[in-house]
């Protein structure tokens, strides 16, 4: 039914499900919302999912056959948002899902029977640009079983996984910049001259912001006396939390350990040569538990730059060995570097030594060795720009061309 997407067809076993769902609730008994059961909840998501399907297919239509011109518009797109009271991006978005729709038929039919929602067509939508379209061509079949057996959630995390494992073929590092230079902090003071803060940061800076205040709210919570706790909201705390990181900068503390611990956890079947998205992908289908969170390549050696590790190793007998953990920048070292720059190493930037992070000229990963000739300070946002920014990789452990570099626009 799906092989050649009709939506006239689709329309009409639409009204079909819709006819019969009048029938259902023109009974007396479900006139009544006591009566209004899980399985009637579940029928109408099902039911709206798959209208916002057709809905899709038939705006994809509507622009692409050009009657729209008929009506003195310019652009379909232009018609749908004027007629609809729609928002551009929302029209966007529909377009892009009709896509997948219309392309990959058996989206189109898990959508059409419940087993997926909108909401996981959409995550795959990105996917169609030319930068994995050539990927997601083989790959679309195995992502669409996986998204029938994961909520929206854990779907999202297989998705951005297997973008990065792409993006690490093809040695593009685009996403995780677009990413840094979107963050952004906004810090308005209002007229009761209280302030609102509203703030958007890229998964690593995210990541520092979320284990230091978690670390003080825990701290603010194990302090506080039982009978009060349920007075002192978790935001609440959290508000303490940044007030108290701002007080520690402002009360100029001696450096402190890694920012970052990275806990990697590795299976001892997945440390094969030659892997591929598809073989994740099936492994992905095996797997229990699902990924709980995805770094990049790039991502996960500017945090292995300046942070603690502890790495478990996963047994084939099922069993972890948790072996060691190690400080790929040692306290001692740091504060040698500090002692011997007062600033973050690229020429022109006065970020304060002791709030770089150690980064190493020739990554670790790479065989580059953890010390002081190997080591410059760098301010988080050069250490970002270096691991993204090809221009400014060094390939020599001259320390003394970092100072020579103009700092990154």
């Amino acid at each position: 039914m799906y092989e050649n997407i009709d939506s006239a067809v689709l329309t009409e076993k639409l009204r079909c499900d819709i006819g019969l769902l009048r029938e259902f609730l023109s009974e007396p008994a479900r006139s009544n919302s006591v009566f209004v059961d899980s399985g009637l909840v579940k029928s109408l998501v099902e039911l709206r999912d798959s209208l916002d399907g057709v809905c899709a297919l038939v705006m994809s239509e509507y622009i692409n056959g050009g009657s729209w011109a008929n009506d003195n518009y310019l652009t379909g797109k232009s018609a749908i948002v004027h007629e609809t009271g729609q928002s551009r991006k929302k029209v966007d978005v529909d377009i892009a899902c009709a896509k997948v729709l219309s392309k990959y038929s058996c989206y189109m039919e898990k959508l059409s029977c419940g087993k997926i929602s909108s909401e996981h067509i959409k995550l795959v939508t990105p996917l169609l640009s030319d930068s994995y379209i050539e990927f997601f061509d083989d790959d679309n079949k195995l992502l669409c079983d996986i998204a029938v057996t994961l909520p929206v959630s854990q779907f999202n995390n297989v998705v951005r996984h297997w973008k990065n494992m792409v993006d690490a073929i093809r040695d593009d590092n685009s996403e995780d910049q677009q990413s840094f230079e979107s963050r952004r902090l906004f810090f308005s003071e209002l007229a009761d001259g209280q302030y609102f803060i509203q703030g958007q940061f890229d998964p690593i800076s995210g990541k520092i912001i979320r284990k230091a205040l978690e670390a003080i709210t825990q701290k603010l919570w194990s302090d506080t006396e039982p009978q009060m706790r349920h007075e002192y909201s978790p935001a609440q705390m959290r508000a303490d939390a940044l007030v108290m990181l701002a007080q520690n900068f402002v009360g100029d503390k001696t450096l402190t350990s890694p920012t970052l611990t990275a806990d990697i956890v590795i299976d001892i079947n997945d440390i094969t040569p030659g892997n591929s998205t598809t073989i994740f992908l099936k492994t992905m289908l095996e797997k229990q538990t699902p990924i709980i969170s995805t770094h990049s390549k790039g991502q996960l050696k500017q945090m292995l730059c300046d942070c603690e590790i502890s790495t478990p190793i996963k047994l084939q007998t099922g069993r972890y060995d948790l072996g060691r953990k190690v400080r790929t920048a040692p306290t001692h070292l740091k504060k040698q570097l500090v002692l011997e720059t007062q600033t973050c190493s690229i020429k022109g930037c006065v970020a304060p030594a002791k709030w770089c992070d150690a980064h190493h000229i020739k990554h670790w990963i790479d065989g580059g060795t953890t010390s002081l000739d190997n080591l410059v300070l760098l301010c988080r946002r050069h250490h970002t720009i270096t691991h993204q920014n090809k221009t400014t990789k060094l390939s020599t452990t001259n320390k003394k061309q970092y100072a020579d570099l103009p700092p990154p626009i």
